[in-house]
């Protein structure tokens, strides 16, 4: 995907006219962050062989890991529109208030991009990146990134924006393993405010395994409380069997001192059918383990739910589908 994005950039960052109403009213990478606190995580498969207590919880690691994730991929495609948006226009049109820049084809390259940016209201804006073959005609330009943003403030809006993976490999030059559909809704009003972002992801490439997933990513942050992060997606339970993905659903909650907990549903895959497993893992402000109750080995187990603390005494469970 960076390679498509890199070449969208250098192909449009051409000379022309200033648009600064359209540039200032688009969506910055930190509108869609997911702020999970503490370091950078791990993958998927540490989580199922659980954390020993006092370690750093292997849930907590996944939740973080998932966020930088997440927020990789908004960052990639908004930091796009962002570089782009910084060189004039190529061409404004007060009247119909739509701002274009493009469309440029670089010298070496066989794709031909334009990105648009049309004013919906006073603070709210709409844009397209489309692209298509150098030689064909401009009736052949196709969608490849798309959104709408109100604007409240410098880093703060709502909207939504769908990056059309799909549609690059029908252009001449394209990224073989930027395939499917990533879709962004976000609400983040004020800095004070609670953020709200989903992502859900269609069809993308799993990195490590080549097959195609889907996953979904519901996070809810205040500054004053702390957040929560739900996700849905596939993942392998059964590392001694590897042949089919589970289907997990896990909500993490903390707090602002980055305690917190994960309660996680699995069925489908390996298991069998009409079982589901669960499992809780609770950490401290350090992201420490200090609770585990995992219903597919009781020997994993260890701690009382009583150290979860917090509001967080009880299981509760994703409000996405497992």
């Amino acid at each position: 995907m960076k390679r498509l994005l890199l070449a969208a950039i250098l192909a449009l960052t051409g000379c022309g006219l200033g648009a600064e109403e359209y540039r200032n009213a688009l969506p910055k990478a930190e509108t869609v962050e997911m702020k999970v606190p503490g370091s950078t995580g791990q993958g998927l498969e540490n989580a199922s062989q659980g954390a020993l207590e006092g370690e750093k919880a292997a849930f907590y690691t996944v939740t973080r890991g998932i966020s930088v994730f997440v927020n990789g991929a908004g960052y990639q495609v908004l930091t796009l529109v962002k570089t782009i948006t910084e060189y004039p226009a190529t061409k404004v049109d007060e009247e119909k208030g739509v701002a274009t820049w493009g469309p440029h084809t670089d010298a070496l390259s066989p794709n031909t991009w334009r990105l648009t940016v049309t004013k919906l209201g006073e603070k709210e804006f709409s844009y397209a990146l489309e692209a298509k073959d150098k030689n064909l005609k401009d009736d052949a330009f196709i969608t490849i990134l798309s959104g709408k943003h109100t604007s409240t403030g410098k880093v703060t809006g709502s909207g939504e924006f769908t990056f059309d993976m799909d549609a690059t490999q029908r252009l001449p030059e394209h990224d073989k393993d930027a395939i499917g559909k990533a879709a962004y809704t976000y609400s983040h009003p004020s800095l004070d405010a609670v953020a709200e972002v989903k992502a859900v992801f269609t069809g993308v490439k799993d990195k490590d395994t080549g097959r195609l997933v889907d996953a979904t990513y519901l996070y809810k942050s205040d500054e004053k409380t702390g957040g929560s992060l739900e996700f849905q997606f596939q993942g392998d339970l059964d590392e001694k069997k590897n042949t089919q993905l589970e289907n997990l659903v896990l909500n993490s909650r903390w707090d602002r001192t980055g305690a917190g907990r994960s309660d996680v549903r699995a069925a489908g895959g390996d298991l069998q059918v009409g079982q589901e497993f669960t499992a809780s893992e609770c950490w401290d402000s350090n992201f420490a383990s200090r609770y585990l109750n995992a219903s597919w080995d009781a020997t994993l187990n260890y701690g009382n739910e009583s150290a979860c603390g917090g509001g967080r005494s009880k299981a509760e469970y994703s409000s996405l589908r497992l």
